[in-house]
């Protein structure tokens, strides 16, 4: 069987800062990935980027080789995952626990368990996700001092960070990071290299991505690069 035609990526934009010459190329990577069509991304083809990234006072010309392909990477919404992680919780936690939400479901499904405190911040109820935004939500977690949030997210990108679909949702999940120990991202794969329309953060401000299998291997190393915990769940 022939080898698949080979796809070469030209420079799109200037890297500085903390970008490294090998973050770089994958970001150009994951740039690309969002653009191509589907019968390329599973035809097993070989990649060649080429980026400019600057090093000092010098800008400096990278070419880099990878090779993409894969299956079908499935898209799950944050409202089937939060419901997911109520239904664990309520299965397997039997000592007191807090729990802040913005989620109606998740407050139903967990308000049963004896030992188990739900604190439902209150809102503007979206319709679609039954989950609340707005003001008064921001100022109740004002009062709260939790271990961990955790959130789902539109898009993880190398260039823009976390991202959500609008930046009323986008200011919300800020002030619940503000009120947490420790920030958990649940993300399926196919968020990676997508973006929304509003920014949370930056990729270094989070403390832990929990996503799928399907992960691309280069989107691994530049979440290691960024001091990020990666759990995949299998």
């Amino acid at each position: 069987m022939a080898e698949p035609e080979e796809i070469v990526i030209e420079p799109t934009r200037k890297f500085q800062g903390k970008f490294s010459s090998s973050l770089a190329a994958r970001a150009e990577l994951f740039y690309a990935l969002r653009k191509m069509s589907d019968e390329d991304y599973h035809a097993g083809r070989r990649v060649t980027v080429n980026c400019l990234y600057r090093e000092g006072y010098e800008l400096v010309y990278k070419t880099a080789s990878y090779r993409i392909g894969g299956k079908p990477r499935p898209e799950r919404s944050w409202e089937v995952m939060s419901t997911e992680i109520a239904e664990a919780i309520k299965r397997e936690f039997r000592s007191h626990l807090n729990v802040v939400t913005t989620f109606l479901k998740t407050s139903v499904l967990l308000n049963d368990v004896e030992e188990i405190n739900v604190v439902q911040l209150g809102g503007s109820v979206h319709k679609k996700s039954l989950s609340v935004l707005g003001e008064e939500a921001a100022r109740e977690l004002d009062d709260c001092i939790c271990s961990k949030v955790f959130f789902g997210v539109d898009g993880i990108d190398p260039e823009h960070g976390i991202t959500t679909s609008t930046i009323d949702e986008a200011k919300l999940t800020r002030r619940m990071m503000h009120a947490a120990s420790q920030v958990i991202v649940l993300a399926d794969s196919s968020k990676f290299g997508q973006r929304g329309f509003g920014r949370i953060c930056a990729l270094e401000d989070i403390d832990v991505i929990v996503t799928d299998e399907r992960i691309p291997e280069q989107m691994v190393s530049i979440i290691e690069e960024a001091g990020v915990d990666l759990i995949i769940a299998k």
